[in-house]
């Protein structure tokens, strides 16, 4: 618990302040995994690719979710 917590705190640090509630794919939910739909480990992959998205080129502040939502696919699908 201690270890999920510190990692959406130092995420938060580096970026997104909002938490979604309940959110199925990523740490910034405040629930410490409670709604059991990802484990800890795939929300955390996902929280990095967020991140990537946040500080490359891809995307700009301000920019659109679906423009977000496309960046991210595009970092899944890369080889």
């Amino acid at each position: 618990m201690l270890e999920e917590c510190l990692w959406e705190e130092i995420l938060h640090a580096l970026g997104p302040l909002q938490d979604a509630a309940g959110s199925p794919f990523f740490s910034f939910d405040d629930q410490a995994d409670a709604d059991g739909t990802q484990p800890f480990h795939v929300k955390r992959q996902n929280d990095i690719l967020l991140i990537r998205s946040l500080y490359e080129s891809g995307v700009a502040p301000g920019d659109s979710p679906e423009k977000v939502l496309e960046y991210l696919k595009a970092l899944t699908t890369e080889k």
